[in-house]
């Protein structure tokens, strides 16, 4: 939640926490003078400063100036986390920091400065003040050219990191040389044991330019992965007619595809590297990566058991209401599911309905998304009565845009009313056909709840009732009832 904050709450912020600093949620605080001076202060006089997050900041260059200069006089001593992520940083500033914390930072671990678009302007300066004992890396989307990132993993591999655990460069280039690079990072330094976090979202990977990055992931003890909205999948899988075998590490922990698209043909190497990390594996996104019922068969049945999937995501795969009783038997065989994503499917009223049955043994569901899958108002009632039977501890349902009307919501909202589902937080509707006539059913329903509760009504009549097109209620006031 982003908001204004005013000269005195700066003050108390940085007094309540004064070792970590954290300004994220406040993006306009140092467009004030009096802000800015308040910061430079504290860094001045106490001097000891672990973390400092100005994510998001809204600094002008004079601002930006000042922060470095007081850096320079030994504001940061004891820094060791820094955040500058989407602060409009420039090339001529970051080298000033750099050049600043070089001397002034020893202890600098984590550095993040993503989303600033910085170019290649600023790899001259990067590559200059890597630090063998630097801890994670963020320089994700800053517009660099294959050539860039190519220069600062060379520079990475020959400062010989003992200690580098993350190291985002998404939303950059790669080429071949990019790859290469990388892996020669991954094989050739402490990187091999250490880096645990690999996110090379958006990065123009395919398989033409994705092989060495594939052999060095193989290689490692990456426990992360993140290669959504790539081209590279084929790089990764075993290929069946060739009987090639790069796979994924059996260290992983969260495996993101999203994005990368997997042809039939390919389905049964994805299922086989999949194999080789079930074991350890929590997270596994998969949106829009294959398309159609037989697809999640194989993948869902060939894949060995993954008994620590806790996040599953299949939104946007084709899945039809063929795939309801196939979901409802292999759902349960994962006990530990919070998360499953489903929206952007054609499960329609039959499919959910015989998914509904698996849902019942899911005891430790929190979020359920299944957005635009033509649930219709039986559709909606069966995957509440589910969630109720379940007992799971919910705290997010999404059935945005499922043509539900008011009648089906009226159900709804009376099944959620009732204290079997007492930790929803968040209840998405948005984009459903029901009317103003729904508000008093929300209303009530809200009112019934014993802790907070969000209706996110966003694409119908019942948005005008708040501004931010929701309804929020934390022992909801009766002033809600009079908007």
């Amino acid at each position: 939640m982003v908001r204004d904050i005013s000269v005195l709450d700066m003050y108390h912020l940085i007094q309540r926490d004064p070792l970590h600093v954290d300004l994220s949620t406040y993006p306009t605080a140092l467009m004030v003078r009096e802000n800015v001076d308040c910061l430079t202060a504290h860094l001045l006089q106490f001097g000891a400063v672990e973390s400092l997050n100005l994510a998001g900041m809204n600094a002008s260059a004079d601002v930006l100036d000042h922060l470095i200069s007081s850096a320079e006089t030994g504001g940061v001593a004891h820094l060791t986390h820094l955040n500058l992520r989407d602060t409009h940083l420039s090339p001529i500033h970051l080298a000033n920091l750099l050049r600043v914390l070089k001397t002034r930072a020893p202890l600098l671990a984590t550095l993040d400065i993503s989303k600033n678009s910085l170019g290649d302007t600023a790899v001259e300066s990067l590559t200059g003040s890597i630090s063998a004992t630097l801890q994670s890396l963020h320089i994700a989307a800053n517009s660099l050219s294959a050539g860039a990132v190519t220069q600062l993993l060379q520079s990475l591999t020959d400062a010989k990191p003992t200690a580098l655990r993350q190291l985002d460069l998404s939303d950059n280039h790669f080429d071949l040389k990019t790859s290469e690079a990388l892996k020669a990072l991954l094989t050739t330094t402490e990187c091999r044991t250490t880096l645990k976090e690999l996110r090379v979202a958006h990065c123009g990977l395919d398989e033409a330019n994705s092989s060495c990055l594939a052999e060095g992931v193989h290689s490692s003890a990456v426990e992360v992965l993140d290669v959504s909205r790539n081209d590279c999948l084929l790089s990764f899988i075993f290929t069946v007619n060739e009987g090639h075998a790069v796979a994924f590490p059996a260290s992983l922990r969260v495996l993101d595809l999203s994005g990368n698209v997997c042809k039939r043909g390919a389905i049964g190497g994805l299922v086989e590297s999949l194999r080789g990390c079930s074991g350890r594996l929590e997270e596994l996104y998969l949106r829009h990566t294959f398309q159609g019922d037989a697809a999640l068969s194989a993948i869902l049945c060939g894949a060995s058991s993954m008994p620590a999937l806790r996040v599953l995501d299949l939104a946007q795969c084709g899945l039809t209401y063929r795939s309801g009783k196939l979901l409802a038997q292999q759902l349960p065989m994962h006990s530990q599911l919070m998360v499953i994503r489903l929206s952007h499917n054609m499960l329609e009223v039959e499919g959910v309905m015989d998914m509904a049955s698996g849902l019942e043994r899911l005891c430790r569901l929190t979020t359920l998304e299944l957005g635009s899958c033509h649930l219709s108002n039986c559709g909606a009632v069966a995957v509440v009565t589910s969630l109720l039977r379940s007992g799971a501890p919910v705290v997010q349902l999404d059935i945005s845009d499922n043509s539900i009307s008011n009648a089906g919501l009226c159900e709804v909202c009376t099944l959620l009313s009732r204290l079997t589902c007492p930790r929803l937080q968040r209840l998405i509707i948005s984009n459903n056909p029901c009317t103003t006539g729904s508000q008093a059913n929300l209303i009530e329903m809200l009112q019934g709840r014993q802790s907070a509760c969000e209706v996110v009504a966003d694409g119908t009549p019942l948005e005008v009732t708040r501004s931010n097109s929701s309804f929020e209620a934390t022992h909801v006031s009766d002033s809600l009832r009079d908007e």
